[in-house]
């Protein structure tokens, strides 16, 4: 708003300088004009009589030279606020008889044919200028001009013709997102992204009020999310729609994953997902391995003929203590940790998390794997970095 402002008394000051400019130079012009059209007439005949009732042509030219430059030797302005002070006029020549030099006059000639010869009278015109109402009238003029441009609505910009668009399909009334898109121009990277996201039906699962989103993202002017975030933000509304707070408050949490063992349950990233029992267990072991750093978190899948029963011992012990399920821990204490049942429960847990946060936001939560250069068998740990692992919450 200050810079349009700027501009329009720029262009003020531009539009009196130019006007001031027009105006002293027309004023003398239009005056002149409309001097020539009283005085052609006039001032011809006066010639013609001069020269039948003079016996000598030169008398009565001078004659008639002193009378003109007796009545045009003061011309007052018309009107009370003219540009121009006074006019004076004086005969330059008359027919071939020069009587002044035109000096900075504007010469004005009249003239008449009568039959086979001509009549011509020169005239000199000058006028001096009123600056005082020359700059005063104008600078009204330019004043009223910028009050004009003050008054009527800046053009939109691309950006507001743009989410114009968006507010009225979206179902908001046009004169009002008129108002709703001017003030959207100054948003923030970061608000422009969350308006959007709310005006996407399909991330909502559900229309909103385009009025209520513009005013979410006004007061999320603080907020400055990075482009992770924002996807977090979109997950966050389809998995709870119309509940824009929560969203908001899912895509600012911290990037942690966090192990409920009594509920089965994990929070990433803010949302929270209860897992079936037994691959939560699994899940939660490979965690505890990442978080220990035991191995930097690698697990070699077993030989499939040779199941790992001191592992199994530990995953047991674990499942045990947190009451899990009676078939799962008999199976392990019995037949030891195999290659099979592990690549089963990543499964489960991958189709889980996948199914509630997408492939590419469940990617840094699930497993990565490698090849062991030993053995040739695959080895897979958590992706998450130990230090965004909890492994208990109350």
């Amino acid at each position: 708003m200050r810079s349009s402002r700027r501009l329009v008394a720029l262009f003020g000051l531009l539009a009196w300088l130019g006007m001031v400019g027009l105006s002293a130079w027309y004023a003398p012009r239009h005056y002149i004009a409309l001097l020539e059209q009283q005085l052609d007439g006039s001032l011809v005949d006066a010639l013609i009589n001069a020269r039948v009732s003079q016996v000598s042509l030169l008398e009565g030219w001078e004659h008639l030279a002193a009378q003109v430059n007796s009545d045009l030797g003061h011309l007052p302005a018309a009107g009370r606020w003219s540009a121009l002070r006074e006019c004076r006029g004086r005969v330059l020549r008359v027919q071939q008889q020069e009587f002044a030099p035109p000096g900075k006059a504007r010469v004005m000639v009249l003239g008449r044919d009568i039959g086979a010869a001509s009549m011509e009278l020169a005239l000199g015109i000058s006028c001096s200028r009123n600056w005082t109402h020359i700059l005063l009238g104008q600078g009204l003029l330019a004043l009223a001009g910028m009050s004009v441009l003050l008054c009527l609505p800046r053009p939109l910009s691309t950006t507001q013709r743009q989410w114009l668009a968006r507010l009225v399909e979206g179902g908001c009334p046009r004169r009002r997102a008129l108002v709703l898109a001017r003030s959207v121009d100054s948003f923030s990277p970061t608000q422009h992204a969350l308006l959007g996201i709310l005006l996407e039906a399909d991330a909502m699962q559900a229309r909103c009020d385009p009025e209520a989103a513009v005013e979410f993202a006004l007061d999320a002017a603080d907020c400055a999310l990075s482009a992770g975030q924002l996807a977090w933000f979109r997950c966050a509304l389809r998995l709870h729609p119309g509940d824009w707070q929560q969203a908001l408050g899912v895509a600012q949490s911290r990037p942690d994953l966090t192990f409920f063992p009594a509920e089965r349950a994990v929070r990433i990233h803010g949302i929270e997902l209860k897992l079936p029992s037994t691959p939560f267990f699994y899940y939660y072991w490979y965690a505890n391995r990442r978080a220990a750093g035991t191995e930097e978190g690698w697990f070699l899948n077993p030989s499939s003929n040779r199941p790992d029963l001191e592992s199994a011992a530990g995953l047991v012990h674990l499942m045990e203590a947190e009451s899990g399920h009676a078939r799962a821990i008999n199976e392990l204490a019995d037949k030891g940790l195999r290659a099979k049942v592990l690549d089963q429960n990543r499964s489960k847990v991958k189709d889980n998390l996948t199914a509630l946060l997408g492939e590419e936001l469940s990617a840094a939560y699930l497993f990565e794997d490698s090849r062991d250069t030993r053995t040739g068998r695959s080895r897979y740990r958590l992706a998450l970095e130990p230090d965004k692992i909890v492994l208990s919450a109350a």
